[in-house]
């Protein structure tokens, strides 16, 4: 899509987030030079182990920090410069989005390393926005509802039974109307 209003191309691209920079910088910057700089750009990469801190193995931890926040940190250091330097469109009709989770905004339970990983995430996000605040491109952070994927339907039968009390708790404490 262009970020202009019109229908253009939409580009989903399968590649490694997580492995060398090197080649993720190769492999973006050829997409970049066939079909042209990217005018919206979804970092959507991201994936949770349900397990108290003490229960998560080194691995998994450093698996959520790679994929949920540094392949976004990343992409977007490779896809930026040229994203700033395109004429074709304005810098600020372009689009960074990260989506995030509500585990970036308040710790839950069983969830430590991936709220870490979300909360680092979202701090990105928001420093980048006021870099960007003049020049553009947009940054917006998407805290979406629960997706029914494989990785949650995962998360959901190891989540830990805390998990769901303190959600409950701190939503009254916030004198929430409602509980999503």
């Amino acid at each position: 899509m262009q970020s202009g209003g019109g229908i253009g191309e939409v580009h989903i691209l399968s590649i490694d987030l997580c492995g060398c920079f090197t080649s993720l910088q190769k492999e973006l910057k050829d997409h970049v030079a066939r079909k042209g700089p990217v005018d919206i750009l979804v970092n959507c990469a991201g994936y949770a182990v349900s397990r108290t801190f003490m229960d998560t193995p080194p691995e998994a931890i450093e698996g959520m920090i790679r994929t949920n926040y540094l392949s976004a940190v990343h992409v977007t250091k490779i896809l930026l410069p040229d994203m700033l330097r395109d004429k074709t469109h304005p810098s600020c009709d372009r689009r960074i989005a990260f989506v995030c989770s509500m585990a970036g905004q308040v710790g839950v339970y069983g969830l430590a390393a991936y709220s870490g990983s979300k909360y680092a995430l979202r701090g990105f996000a928001e420093v980048l926005r006021m870099e960007l605040e003049r020049s553009g491109p947009l940054v917006t952070l998407a805290f979406p509802p629960d997706t029914d994927t494989p990785g949650l339907a995962v998360s959901l039968i190891t989540k830990h039974p805390h998990t769901y009390c303190a959600f409950i708790i701190v939503s009254v404490c916030e004198c929430r109307l409602q509980l999503r």
